[in-house]
C-alpha cells in the first residue's frame, strides 16, 4: 500500500506526463476509491500541481496556455 504522499507523487507525475487523466482511470491504478483520488486532485490542485477540472485533473502547463473562455469550458466538460 502506498502512503498518500507517495500516492499524490505519482498523480501529479502522471498528469504532467499524459497532460491529463480521469479520476476513474486514476482510481483503478492505484488501487484505491474515486473518493480517495478526489481528494488527491483537490490538494494538488491546492499546490498548484495541477488544474482540477469535471471528472480528472489536467496539468497547469495546458490550462495556463488556453484562452480564458477555453479554459472555463474546460472545466465544465469531461476529459476527451
Amino acid at each position: 500500500m502506498m502512503l498518500g504522499a507517495q500516492r499524490r507523487a505519482v498523480v501529479a507525475d502522471h498528469v504532467r506526463l499524459r497532460g491529463g487523466i480521469r479520476v476513474s482511470e486514476l482510481a483503478a491504478m492505484l488501487g484505491v476509491s474515486q473518493a480517495t483520488v478526489r481528494r488527491d486532485l483537490r490538494l494538488l490542485a491546492i499546490c498548484g500541481e495541477l488544474e482540477r477540472v469535471h471528472d480528472g485533473a489536467v496539468a497547469v502547463s495546458l490550462v495556463s496556455q488556453l484562452r480564458p473562455s477555453s479554459r472555463s469550458r474546460l472545466r465544465r466538460s469531461p476529459l476527451a
